[in-house]
């Protein structure tokens, strides 16, 4: 009889175990993943990662978009609203994704830092979601505008005054006695008391302090922003024409807008709507520069955002297949390149590396600046109808300053004073009704 040796046993009892690990690995697994629609999910990634991947099979249950869920039904969860995705990481219902990363040795730097620092743990540096996707506001502007009229033309990291101070070296008519509008602003009511707000946020102020609910606009800062962005809109330089649709299409397509701020949604739209119209007249010859910065931090901008979040559910029995999906849809190189135009859907890619290119025009002002991971406008903190209530009030008196019926001294004051009043009875309403305060 053949002897069977103790090495030949052991070669034998490998060639086992790895034939079970493998039938292991090859065995079905189903996730499950909410989403707001279960066909758009399957042709944006579903069907590409069950092509690499056939053993696992994902399942949608579809939520809509303001609807809610119970995420230990779940092995995926994805989250379009960070304040959800941050009670859901303090209930301890998310997974952290560190030592997952670590074992696959992915390059965190490789991705755009707004869509992983967001969702990362400062202290500890645990990582509870992953964006593959993230948004940036650039501004664009109509470079014959500017030849015509003689106004130099925008730069990278301006301020929001330089930019105003652009936008009211044009005049208010065009030849064609069309109007015409050296800024359009991204707002579609309350502009004036928006913009200024929204110098302010660049900034780094607070109208509002969220820790008091205290108004805290009535300030030397506050007061310098104010008048000079309230000249601009006296001077008719920005377009304010509240709850009106003016514009058919994006208004830096009209050919009647110098500067209008913008998406990368917009930049493509240029080479659509130069084609479709190239009859009708001549192309629009546009350039982009970076959204207006504060000038004392010109490398950071506010002006980024993330309107997804994937993460690993903490009841998920999957987890290790869940990962596989994180990382698929963040970082397979084989789904990045070949879907890189579909995927601008849903905005930048997490790796911009991927983003198209734009024949003769550099996309960079959408990445070069370093995103903050801080929110300082009122929507951030508080509930949609008390910060509503308060930029009402404010607009009022900001269009009584612009019409020189009141200093603009007088309308800080009357925000301040008044603002609180409508503020904190708009508070008080929504405790009333046991409704959260806090965003």
């Amino acid at each position: 009889m053949k002897r069977i040796s103790f090495i030949q046993i052991i070669i034998a009892m490998g060639l086992i175990l790895t034939s079970c690990a493998s039938q292991s690995a090859d065995k079905p697994v189903t996730l499950k993943v909410n989403y707001p629609d279960s066909d758009i999910f399957y042709k944006r990634v579903g069907y590409f990662f069950e092509q690499k991947y056939p053993a696992i099979h994902l399942e949608v249950i579809v939520t809509p978009p303001n609807g809610s869920f119970d995420p230990s039904q779940l092995d995926i969860v994805f989250n379009n609203k960070i304040t959800e995705f941050k009670r859901l990481q303090e209930a301890g219902k998310l997974t952290d994704l560190s030592p997952y990363i670590r074992k696959e040795r992915l390059d965190l730097n490789k991705l755009h830092p707004i869509t992983y620092q967001t969702f990362q743990d400062p202290s500890t540096k645990e990582l509870f979601g992953i964006s593959p996707s993230f948004n940036s506001s650039v501004l664009f502007f109509n470079k014959k505008l500017f030849a015509q009229y003689g106004v130099p033309e925008p730069s990278n990291q301006m301020s929001w005054q330089q930019i105003l101070q652009l936008a009211e070296r044009f005049p208010s008519q065009m030849d064609d006695g069309r109007s015409l509008y050296g800024l359009v602003t991204s707002y579609y009511r309350f502009i004036p008391f928006m913009t200024i707000l929204a110098v302010g946020e660049t900034e780094g102020l607070q109208a509002i302090d969220p820790a008091t609910s205290n108004i805290t606009f009535n300030t030397p800062k506050w007061k310098e922003i104010s008048s000079y962005v309230i000249e601009a809109f006296r001077k008719q330089a920005v377009f304010n024409k509240p709850d009106i649709n003016e514009f058919t299409y994006d208004p830096i397509l009209m050919g009647n807008t110098a500067m209008s701020f913008g998406s990368l949604a917009t930049a493509y739209n240029f080479q659509i709507f130069n084609e479709q119209f190239q009859h009708e007249g001549e192309d629009i010859d546009w350039g982009m520069v970076t959204a207006p910065v504060n000038p004392a931090n010109p490398n950071i901008s506010n002006q980024y955002s993330v309107d997804e979040i994937f993460s690993i559910s903490s009841a998920s029995a999957h987890s290790e297949e869940a990962w596989k999906f994180i990382s698929f849809i963040t970082n397979d190189d084989k789904y990045l390149s070949s879907n890189a135009v579909q995927l601008t859907n849903w905005g930048i890619p997490s790796r911009s590396e991927y983003l198209p290119a734009i024949a003769g025009h550099d996309l960079a002002p959408f990445t070069m600046l370093q995103p903050t991971m801080k929110t300082y406008s009122p929507y951030g903190f508080f509930h949609h109808e008390a910060a509503d209530a308060f930029v009402e009030n404010g607009e009022k008196w900001i269009d009584m300053a612009i019409k020189d019926q009141i200093s603009v001294d007088e309308a800080l004051e009357q925000i301040a004073q008044e603002g609180q009043t409508v503020f904190s009875a708009a508070i008080g309403r929504l405790k009333d009704q046991g409704v959260s305060i806090m965003r």
